[in-house]
């Protein structure tokens, strides 16, 4: 559809954006689904249990972000149908407390899923920052197949 306003295109089609609103520890040196418990917009109801499974098939620019509470290591994926498929941030540095990352990821419409997934290794467990801009995921339809 287009929008006569401003004769652009508009992409009708799934999108999502969700935050962590409750603290999640990660374990030290373990990988680790983050959750996600609100949702800012879910226009199509594909995002469910901190996973999104759009009906749509086609192409999805995905973004997210997480940040801890103590310095190391850290690490976010994206998982694809339950692999991991793209490393979105990869940080070694002993002063790393916050990684975000995207991707453009092609999605069937019917079994195709994203999460994402933390590691950090800091030497102990530790808690993400709970927080609507600091901890997040979304992605949303840019081209059907």
């Amino acid at each position: 559809a287009t929008d006569s306003t401003h004769a652009v295109w508009v992409t009708p089609g799934p999108a999502f954006s969700a935050w962590q609103s409750t603290l999640q520890s990660i374990p030290n040196s373990t990988t680790t689904k983050l959750l996600f418990q609100t949702e800012e917009f879910d226009t199509a109801s594909c995002f469910a249990s901190s996973r999104f499974t759009p009906n749509v098939e086609g192409y999805y620019p995905v973004s997210g972000g997480y940040q801890k509470a103590a310095a190391g290591e850290m690490n976010l994926y994206l998982s694809k149908t339950g692999s991991i498929y793209k490393a979105l941030s990869v940080d070694t540095s002993a002063d790393a407390v916050f990684a975000s990352g995207s991707a453009i990821v092609y999605m069937n419409g019917t079994t195709d899923y994203i999460e994402l997934f933390a590691f950090q290794a800091t030497g102990g467990a530790v808690d993400t920052t709970a927080n609507q801009s600091l901890t997040y995921f979304q992605a949303f339809l840019a081209r059907a197949a």
